[in-house]
């Protein structure tokens, strides 16, 4: 009975995929513009949450830098569309942002813990000191106008097979030994590195793909925004909302930060339009409560329930 019923589980979902997948292709056929502009939000916030927990879900390395990997492409890909075309000025920023991950590593991923944390939020602070400065001292401007825009239905198109990869990756690294090398860090570093685990590799190669994701994110999103500035690439609550996305729904499972991003979607774009300045405060009580009573987010917590009806 149990096995029945895992199985029709499973097809269910096959099935649902499938449709959601066909559905999201042919949507923008007859879809209003606004949908389909919230939609660019929601893929947009997935990418973040489900690159985050390609990391922070598989180690326990909770990262508070995500929005310098996604600041740095979108200022990269700003600066290359003029010479280049659009989706390989992309691909060169989510390159550059892995590449700037690989290097920021060897110090930052010698912490643990809180310290970490704060490390990270301080990146964040510090490459959006780092590109003010060079603005007001160099280009005597702040901010610069974006030369290449694209049709919204071709962005969500974008984005949507990005976020499609980013989640085939997350898949493949879960069922592989780089998988297997970041759960053992997850539930005891040390532990994993008296059996041999070589954990700098591994949170390496795993902070690298995060950062990578989150700038082809950034660079996607040059073409929809006119205008850009430090404050605008380099926000501090865009890495808070990708961590908080990805905890909500599950960072532990694909379709969680997915969920999250979705959920929060949806309701932030309520809250910023009619309490903006509550906003944050939601997002602090919203992370209290996932933290106390939903450790491993809505999707863990439906198993649950699903395995005791099984059992039952």
């Amino acid at each position: 009975m149990s096995q029945n019923f895992t199985f029709g589980i499973r097809a269910f979902k096959h099935l649902l995929l499938i449709f959601l997948v066909v559905f999201m292709l042919i949507l923008p056929l007859f879809a209003r513009a606004n949908i389909i502009s919230l939609l660019i939000s929601v893929f947009a916030y997935a990418i973040m949450a489900e690159s985050w927990a390609i990391f922070g879900g598989s180690t326990k390395y909770s990262s508070l830098g995500h929005a310098a990997f996604f600041g740095v492409a979108m200022y990269v890909c700003c600066l290359l569309i003029s010479y280049l075309p659009f989706a390989l000025a992309v691909v060169c920023g989510g390159v550059i942002s892995a590449l700037m991950a690989f290097l920021l590593s060897f110090p930052f991923l010698r912490i643990r813990g809180p310290y970490f944390i704060i490390a990270t939020y301080g990146l964040v602070e510090f490459f959006k000191a780092v590109f003010l400065y060079y603005e007001v001292n160099f280009t005597r401007t702040v901010g610069r106008v974006v030369a290449v825009r694209i049709g919204l239905n071709e962005l969500y198109y974008f984005l949507f097979l990005v976020l499609g990869l980013t989640a085939i990756v997350y898949y493949m690294i879960k069922k592989s030994r780089l998988g297997f090398g970041l759960r053992g860090i997850k539930e005891d570093e040390d532990i994993a590195e008296a059996f041999g685990l070589n954990t700098a590799i591994y949170k390496t190669i795993g902070f690298s793909l995060s950062a990578f994701f989150a700038g082809i994110c950034g660079g996607l999103l040059t073409s929809r925004w006119v205008y850009i500035d430090p404050y605008i690439a380099f926000s501090s609550v865009l890495s808070f909302e990708s961590m908080l996305m990805a905890l909500f729904g599950g960072a532990t499972h694909i379709e969680g930060p997915i969920l999250g991003s979705l959920v929060f979607t949806l309701i932030g774009d309520i809250l910023r339009d009619v309490y903006p300045m509550y906003y944050v405060i939601f997002l602090g009580v919203i992370l209290i409560v996932v933290v106390n009573y939903l450790p491993e987010g809505i999707i863990e917590s439906i198993r649950k329930k699903i395995s005791v009806k099984q059992k039952v």
